[in-house]
């Protein structure tokens, strides 16, 4: 932009400064396009003579170009500022251009219509007007003709109303586990314009059931467990380690474990009363009760949720677990136990401490199949001499 009183000074490396004798002004560029102050010629009345449009402008900084002039948008100049035209027409665009090539454009269209024909000489140039064909959107016109001077409408020229789409249906396809898919829609069969615009579904993901166990393994051969995708059958496969054979050892061994300020001693299935008591030290008399507060005598089993207690006090110093015994009839077998074990890993019921205590074979704090549910079966089936 232009500006003025600009101060030049120079400085060396000692610091000292020297300024220039005078002040510049910048006042020769020219980013203003022209001004154009009107368009006269346009009749309001009919008229049978030859209409000229005459452009008043002015620039006042570079000045007007050499051909500073269009009746057209810009696509042909002109030096002078008038045009005449001896029929009608519509959609004249007026630019002025100065030196510099800054271009003002007239604020509005200039509409011919006022050219008329007389009675005498009548309509002069017959245009011959071919037919335009409706679209889905767009209207359309029969054949006709039209007057070349006047643009007045001699025959024919009648609006034909838009056909308006043929719509069909684009059917909904439905996403696979591997496959995304798309929600219903519609396009027109004429134009192919998307009506209704079918949206991407996303690929599902397999989802798989449970574990399945195809094949037990054994103490020579892995056994075999899958699960399948619910929707697709797509199925996952891995194999269960082979069975690892253990010496025999005494039914006396035992874990001491502590929830919830309550004790519990872990022991083998068959464990007899006065094999649990031996492993208890006590300063008091104790003894061994079943679940109905009935007492256990030293050579008959043990169940879970049978209770080491002091004789004299009646005070609880133990729960006894027996492992594999889910529901606490001192037996081991798939129904009560197994069965009631796998409802609890499926978080369809709620056990006691003591029996989730019985199925954590591996003591991990948790249920699993594999490592609690699957050794409890093999013990029920004889695979294996403990749990």
């Amino acid at each position: 932009t232009n500006e003025k009183g600009i101060k030049i000074q120079v400085k060396d490396k000692l610091g000292n400064i020297k300024e220039y004798n005078e002040e510049i002004n910048i006042t020769k560029i020219d980013k203003t396009a022209p001004i154009i102050e009107s368009v006269e010629g346009n009749p309001e009345e009919w008229t049978k003579e030859n209409v000229t449009l005459i452009i008043n402008a002015k620039d006042e900084l570079s000045g007007l170009n050499s051909e500073a002039y269009s009746f057209d948008g810009g696509k042909t100049w002109q030096e002078g500022n008038k045009k005449t035209y001896n029929t009608n027409e519509k959609g004249i665009k007026i630019q002025v251009k100065d030196k510099l090539g800054n271009i003002k454009e007239y604020n509005e269209e200039i509409n011919i219509t006022k050219i008329s024909c007389t009675e005498l000489t009548g309509h002069a140039i017959e245009v011959i007007d071919e037919k335009i064909e409706a679209t889905c959107t767009q209207a359309g016109k029969t054949a006709g003709k039209h007057c070349g001077i006047c643009n007045e409408i001699l025959e024919g020229n009648e609006e034909i109303k838009p056909k308006g789409h043929t719509t069909i249906i684009d059917e909904k396809i439905e996403a696979t586990c591997t496959q995304s898919g798309k929600t219903e829609g519609s396009h027109c069969s004429v134009c192919n314009e998307v009506i209704t615009e079918q949206r991407e579904i996303k690929a599902l993901g397999h989802e798989y059931g449970e574990w399945i166990i195809e094949k037990q393994p054994t103490y020579t051969e892995e056994g075999v467990k899958y699960k399948e995708c619910i929707r697709c059958e797509d199925r996952q496969t891995e194999t269960i380690e082979k069975l690892k054979k253990e010496e025999t050892q005494t039914t006396t061994e035992y874990t001491v474990k502590e929830v919830n300020n309550k004790k519990y001693i872990i022991v083998q299935p068959n464990t007899k009363a006065e094999e649990v008591l031996e492993k208890i030290t006590s300063n008091k008399e104790i003894e061994v009760i079943g679940k109905g507060e009935e007492k256990i005598v030293n050579n008959t089993e043990v169940h879970t949720g049978a209770k080491v207690i002091t004789k004299e006090e009646k005070e609880i110093q133990y729960v006894i677990v027996v492992k594999g015994d889910i529901n606490g009839d001192g037996k081991v077998d798939f129904l009560n136990d197994i069965a009631t074990l796998n409802n609890y890993r499926l978080e369809r019921i709620i056990l006691q401490t003591e029996s989730i205590l019985a199925g954590d074979i591996n003591e991990d704090n948790k249920i699993d199949f594999i490592t609690d549910i699957a050794p409890i079966n093999n013990y029920r089936l004889g695979r294996i001499e403990k749990l």
